[in-house]
């Protein structure tokens, strides 16, 4: 059984961590606040960077909602290419569209799925990831995956074309300075593309939100949806060029509300699970 890590630090933002304006509660139960400002949704109560090692181990081997991690990492193993699902295809699809080699980096690397697509097309590409058992296996592997958080990043100045974060950026305390370091690091007119849950899903379900139907916090401490990114990403000096909801729910045929979600979908009224979004470095 998975253990129940809490954030030891006991410090909570005064202001919110993205643009310093006033904060709200917001889901007080959960130790959530919102700024009333960029709109931002976040976790209160500042985390612990090596407590939060732990939990991701912990998570990637005893939590069941990462058995799918688990089976690329052993297709993998096998010299097999495990797909890379409809949004990780999108914002790649939408970065990607030149003939030439890009240099690109990937925080939260996973299993190496992604550096398995991009190093086979010819990219230039290092990952990190901070789960140190995953980043080794990957590296046994031929993926060019370093143990390591977004961090890393400090050592590079304009030096990616692109830099990757698949379902990443809600679990990143410091989204600040993990930003920061991502501009940082792109070249001019470089492309940052990532997916984060969508937290607007709720809607789905209820009027009024009661639930956060995704990862409470400590596992997500940073909740989006389309109206708080279009605001937070030009603060760091990005523009958005996709910016997407995921259109239909994930097919899972012994899921009741699937059929329900896509009848929604058809009609124009469902709040899709994730958001896709691309956008390009200015000023």
């Amino acid at each position: 059984m998975m253990k129940k890590y809490k954030t030891p630090t006991g410090i909570k933002y005064p202001l919110c961590k993205v643009c310093s304006s006033e904060i709200t509660p917001y889901l007080p139960t959960l130790g959530l606040v919102k700024c009333d400002r960029c709109g931002l949704i976040f976790f209160e109560e500042s985390q612990d960077n090596f407590d939060a090692k732990n939990l991701y181990s912990d998570l990637y081997n005893n939590d069941p909602g990462y058995n799918q991690h688990r089976l690329q990492e052993e297709l993998i193993n096998q010299g097999r290419h495990p797909a890379l699902g409809y949004n990780k295809r999108r914002v790649l699809k939408k970065i990607f569209t030149e003939k030439k080699k890009y240099s690109t980096a990937e925080i939260g690397a996973g299993v190496g799925v992604v550096a398995q697509e991009l190093v086979n097309a010819g990219h230039d590409y290092i990952g990190f990831e901070l789960n140190e058992e995953i980043a080794i296996n990957a590296a046994q592997q031929g993926l060019p995956i370093k143990s390591s958080g977004y961090q890393a990043l400090d050592e590079f100045q304009e030096q990616f074309d692109a830099i990757l974060a698949f379902e990443v950026l809600e679990h990143i305390d410091n989204l600040d300075e993990c930003l920061r370091m991502i501009r940082k690091s792109l070249k001019p007119n470089g492309f940052l593309g990532f997916t984060v849950p969508n937290s607007d899903k709720f809607k789905n379900y209820e009027k009024e939100q009661s639930r956060l139907y995704q990862s409470p916090p400590p596992v997500h401490v940073n909740f989006f949806n389309r109206q708080n990114l279009h605001k937070i990403l030009p603060y760091y000096g990005f523009t958005p060029v996709l910016l997407e909801v995921r259109p239909f729910p994930y097919m899972n045929l012994a899921d009741l509300n699937m059929y329900k979600f896509l009848m929604k979908a058809i009609v124009g009224k469902y709040f899709g699970p994730n958001i896709m979004c691309v956008a390009v470095k200015t000023g």
